[in-house]
């Protein structure tokens, strides 16, 4: 069996890097080949100069980390996830596999221009949503039709939050399974067969437990810090 993943494409965030490899991992125990396609208008990959070049405006303590963020992320993508970029026209792909899985992560923000997120170039009974987040409580009443009509032509939908399932039900009148994270979905040894301590963080802590944090904002809020004081474990603040 043979299966295509869409998702976001980018090698600049964390969250997405991860959710990308857990679903991939997880469908590789069902199918005998998973990989994911990512279209050229979905992501893009700026070499550390010329991100340093592009913020040198800015912080450019800010911009190093970043690049070199990207970088490190690009490096385990590119060793853990098979990936297809050779993409002609999505409606050509349809034959060449069984099953397209759309997710996880903000694949249905409307704000968000993913070409074909709804797999509509491939006949319906192939279309697969896994926890497909569309972030908002409400649709501008412009694409609500749009949306409408294309998540009810979807035989298997699943979404991650429940505001998301909320919407779905309230748009299509049937709602959809809520499911986690697909960073979820792998067990605890299979995110340690490559995990490692990093050189900054302090070996006793890593041995004996702690709380990692990973907020856009910056610092953790305030009930971070007091289930971290409850459960009496230090807090390492991940940027």
């Amino acid at each position: 069996m043979r299966v295509a993943m869409l998702t976001i494409n980018v090698y600049s965030n964390y969250g997405n890097v991860l959710q990308k490899y857990a679903l991939y991992r997880t469908l590789k125990k069902f199918a005998d080949f998973v990989e994911v396609l990512w279209q050229h208008t979905s992501g893009v990959f700026i070499p550390y100069q010329l991100e340093l070049e592009r913020q040198r405006e800015g912080n450019l303590r800010d911009a190093v980390f970043k690049s070199i963020r990207q970088n490190k992320l690009k490096e385990f993508h590119d060793a853990n996830i098979q990936t297809r970029f050779d993409l002609p026209y999505m409606e050509d792909i349809a034959d060449e596999y069984d099953f397209f899985v759309v997710g996880s992560d903000q694949v249905w923000n409307p704000e968000f221009n993913i070409p074909g997120k709804f797999l509509d170039f491939a006949p319906p009974e192939k279309r697969i949503a896994y926890a497909a987040s569309l972030a908002v409580s409400e649709l501008p009443e412009d694409i609500q039709e749009t949306y409408r009509q294309k998540i009810s032509e979807m035989p298997h939908v699943s979404v991650r939050e429940k505001d998301g399932c909320d919407l779905v039900e309230k748009l299509t009148g049937k709602r959809p399974i809520q499911v986690p994270d697909p960073v979820l979905l792998l067990t605890a040894d299979e995110w340690r067969e490559f995990s490692k301590r990093p050189t900054w963080l302090n070996q006793k802590i890593y041995e004996n437990g702690y709380l990692l944090t990973y907020f856009f904002t910056g610092n953790p809020p305030q009930e971070v810090n007091l289930l971290a004081k409850k459960l009496g474990l230090p807090t390492v603040i991940f940027a």
